[in-house]
């Protein structure tokens, strides 16, 4: 039986994760400046002074919303625990395992894309600063991890040591590149997809050690043929 405090807690936790999926949703369609607090508290149901009392100021709940772009829900567990990130690293095809890798960076640039802006207009707020900051620091950490798993399948091209292959990936798969492509120059996310898997692999990992990976999974997968012998059809 749930107890009185615990059912105040789980109300409260509500108001807050609907309130943070309101900002999100209109600060992503309308922009951090024209999303006004009343039409957040609107949207979610609550009084305007509910949400100061959560969240105190407007940065703060940008703060939060951008989290919850990022995650894609309320479950604050690390990228390594994604699902994407172990099917990634279960992979041992490099070029199926950039796939998967992309695949789950272009969902949360997609969400998370319309925020960031925000951050740019919001420099001169030393918390929203430090909180984009230290989120560009954990994103480079984690890509790191990320070039671990990768490496595992296939050794780095001559020349590229561990920090720079990981430099490379956290500038190449960006944010920025996505919203520059994809959203700036109208490229289908598909055409995004394929051209940043080319580059990674190859800039990265080198050509050859890419169609080294590619030849060995056609091997893998490749049916067998069998022999026609006398009186025997092959369906």
């Amino acid at each position: 039986m749930v107890s009185e405090a615990g059912s105040r807690r789980a109300r409260a936790r509500a108001t807050r994760e609907r309130i943070v999926e309101s900002a999100f949703r209109l600060m992503s369609e309308q922009g951090y400046s024209a999303t006004t607090l009343t039409a957040v508290a609107k949207d979610a149901g609550v009084a305007v002074q509910t949400i100061y009392f959560l969240f105190h100021s407007k940065p703060e709940l940008l703060r939060d919303a951008f989290a919850y772009a990022v995650q894609g829900d309320h479950t604050p567990v690390s990228p390594g625990e994604r699902t994407w990130f172990e099917k990634m690293r279960a992979e041992p095809n490099l070029p199926k395992a950039l796939r998967i890798l992309i695949g789950a960076m272009v969902e949360i640039f997609r969400r998370a894309s319309p925020l960031r802006s925000a951050f740019q207009a919001l420099a001169d707020d030393p918390e929203t600063a430090a909180f984009h900051a230290r989120g560009e620091q954990e994103r480079h950490e984690g890509y790191g991890r990320i070039l671990d798993a990768l490496s595992a399948k296939a050794r780095l091209r001559p020349g590229l040591d561990r920090a720079s292959a990981t430099d490379l990936l956290f500038v190449l798969l960006s944010p920025e590149v996505y919203r520059e492509l994809v959203v700036g120059r109208g490229w289908p996310e598909s055409k995004y997809a394929d051209y940043m898997a080319s580059l990674l692999g190859d800039s990265l990992f080198g050509s050859a050690s890419m169609n080294i990976a590619r030849g060995s999974s056609s091997n893998q997968e490749r049916p067998v043929r069998r022999s026609r012998g006398p009186g025997v059809r092959v369906q």
